[in-house]
């Protein structure tokens, strides 16, 4: 498979480069907090955002961006379902314990 058939991707103009600078920036700096202070809320919000840019990704796709996108989506959805499934697990009611029946 060709690149040519994943879509060509765009020239960048200045204020293109300046938020993928911003947006990596901010995405270091998360990635530096969660190794220096892993905490599980981290875990949960990290997977939240995940799947808010797999929305934003997916939008994107449907507006017509590079199918190259779609290899960021499918990680980004694959890790954040792995971040959020260990809260989902713990928030699943206990079943009540037979003595207390």
């Amino acid at each position: 498979m060709s690149l040519v058939i994943l879509g060509a991707l765009p020239a960048l103009d200045p204020m293109q480069t300046l938020y993928a600078n911003l947006m990596g920036s901010v995405v270091v700096v998360w990635a530096f907090l969660r190794i220096v202070r892993p905490l599980p809320v981290h875990g949960l919000l990290d997977g939240a955002a995940r799947m808010l840019f797999a929305a934003w990704q997916a939008y994107a796709l449907a507006h017509g961006a590079t199918r190259l996108l779609w290899l960021f989506l499918i990680a980004e959805v694959a890790f954040g379902v792995v971040q959020l499934v260990p809260w989902w697990r713990s928030r699943r009611p206990q079943p009540i314990p037979a003595s207390l029946l």
